[in-house]
């Protein structure tokens, strides 16, 4: 398993990768994901809190960017380089 980078943890996500992560969680709690009709209410309301999901993370992106920059100062750096 590789480990995520800060790029990573903090890119948001796509609609489609949050109904996918959503149907994914379906089918790991034995819900048949594979037969629903189109507009069929769950199925829309999944793609709804995708939509949501995708937006919200966002804004999670830009607060986690922000935070993680405001920490490193050039000081800080360097005594973290001269530890290890």
């Amino acid at each position: 398993m590789t480990v995520p980078t800060l790029d990573d943890l903090v890119t948001p996500i796509t609609p489609e990768q949050a109904l996918a992560a959503e149907l994914t969680q379906a089918t790991l709690l034995g819900l048949d994901v594979t037969a629903w009709q189109p507009v069929q209410p769950a199925r829309t309301i999944l793609a709804i809190n995708a939509a949501i999901i995708s937006g919200y993370s966002g804004y999670v992106n830009l607060v986690a960017k922000g935070g993680f920059t405001s920490y490193r100062s050039e000081e800080h750096t360097s005594e973290l380089q001269s530890r290890f």
